[in-house]
């Protein structure tokens, strides 16, 4: 299968789906079937932070969003 970037993603997604149901008898039986999603690259998070500490479930993520929250609008990166 060959992918042509400048092609529409939803006719793209569907020929896929199209050429994967074609070979659905040729799989083993017994397994779930293929899934074939579009993923969008700008959709996911480009920063992942993990927490830990003393305080309650609610004290230790709400003080991080609300401290970080206005630094990270003003970066000058910020929605690149």
């Amino acid at each position: 299968m060959t992918f042509i970037l400048e092609k529409n993603v939803d006719v793209a997604a569907q020929e896929v789906r199209d050429k994967v149901s074609r070979v659905l008898g040729d799989l083993p039986k017994g397994i779930d079937p293929p899934v074939v999603e579009k993923l969008d690259p700008d959709a996911t998070p480009v920063l992942n932070v993990a927490l830990t500490g003393k305080r309650t479930l609610r004290e230790t993520t709400e003080s991080p969003t609300r401290s970080s929250a206005g630094r990270s609008s003003r970066s000058t990166a910020s929605g690149r």
